[in-house]
């Protein structure tokens, strides 16, 4: 706990002289030990939704940082990019999952299939519980 109060009161003390992309990193560290955005914001004295945006652009590509840092992308360009890049993950999950969806309604339906006709082609004199069941052909059942 110790160790969050003293980057909390590190981050105040340089906030001012810090870069949007070093202030992302100690916020992203600071949030992950625990403590709220809304919290933080209120100790820093800045809104929650900054807090929110640069958290956003501490998932950015360390290229993107770098280019942010020499001024070659600005704060906004570097969170469109991260949230272009989660948006484009997203689509493809989904597409992932599905495909996957797909194949295992595909196995489903050929161990279905497969298993029926094995079934009737044998034909079945006993039911499981001792009476009689006729074979049946595949219109029958």
């Amino acid at each position: 706990m110790s160790d969050m109060r003293h980057a909390i009161a590190e981050l105040q003390r340089t906030w001012s002289d810090l870069h949007d992309v070093d202030r992302a990193v100690r916020i992203t560290q600071i949030l992950d030990a625990g403590m709220s955005g809304r919290a933080l914001a209120q100790a820093v004295g800045c809104s929650e939704g900054l807090i929110r945006r640069l958290r956003i652009a501490a998932d950015a590509t360390d290229d993107e940082k770098r280019r942010a840092r020499l001024g070659q992308l600005s704060t906004r360009q570097l969170i469109e990019n991260v949230r272009a890049r989660r948006k484009q993950q997203k689509a493809i999950d989904r597409a992932n999952l599905k495909s996957e969806n797909q194949l295992a309604a595909q196995k489903a339906a050929t161990t279905l299939t497969g298993f029926y006709p094995f079934y009737i082609q044998r034909g079945v004199s006993k039911s499981a519980h001792g009476g009689d069941m006729r074979p049946c052909s595949i219109r029958d059942c």
